[in-house]
């Protein structure tokens, strides 16, 4: 797959066309699904709070947890994302969560994004995101953590470097300390769902 670089700013929008590019490509991939229910949650509920982001050092809300409609999404209605920065603006986390009809369309979708990157063994994916989860570099300075939370798909993504354009030559590889928050975070955001 070719990496795709996008101006860091934009970094938003990144998950949510990767989602968009997974479901158009997508197959139907069976797969087993961690069981939790988060269909009622409030937009705010459903991801990484800003309060949970400034105690890891991202005090600025870049984009406020916020619910939206997925039209492009075979079987999936609408996500929530957040985006916070550190001071500087020179890293992000993000935090996203897209709702499917069912579990079967949340595999599909999930199954589809797996074929499409390269899986980052160098993450150690935590047990609590159970056997779908997996951790990605593909996109990097962007790492991030995918897994299926019942209907649902959540990742999780630490940008090491915001400020990076498409003319960046070479992504700033993940520190040890951001590899803890990349995991932490997934943690933390997955328990939301329990």
């Amino acid at each position: 797959m070719n990496r795709v670089r996008l101006p860091r700013k934009r970094v938003a929008l990144l998950i949510a066309t990767v989602v968009v590019v997974v479901a158009i490509v997508g197959g139907v991939v069976a797969g087993s699904s961690h069981t939790a229910s988060h269909t009622n949650l409030s937009p705010s509920a459903s991801v990484l709070s800003p309060t949970y982001a400034r105690s890891l050092g991202f005090s600025r809300t870049y984009r406020a947890p916020k619910k939206a409609p997925v039209t492009n999404e075979k079987g999936c209605s609408s996500s929530v994302e957040a985006v916070y920065e550190d001071t500087a603006g020179k890293t992000g986390l993000i935090s996203e969560l897209l709702s499917c009809k069912s579990a079967a369309a949340a595999s599909a979708i999930l199954g589809a994004f797996r074929k499409q990157v390269h899986i980052d063994s160098a993450i150690t994916v935590p047990s609590q995101l159970g056997p779908s989860a997996f951790a990605t570099a593909s996109n990097a300075p962007e790492y991030l953590v995918a897994w299926q939370v019942g209907s649902g798909v959540a990742l999780l993504a630490v940008d090491t470097d915001i400020a990076a354009t498409s003319s960046s030559v070479t992504a700033t590889p993940i520190s040890k300390s951001q590899t803890r928050v990349l995991v932490e975070s997934a943690v933390r955001q997955n328990s939301l769902y329990s």
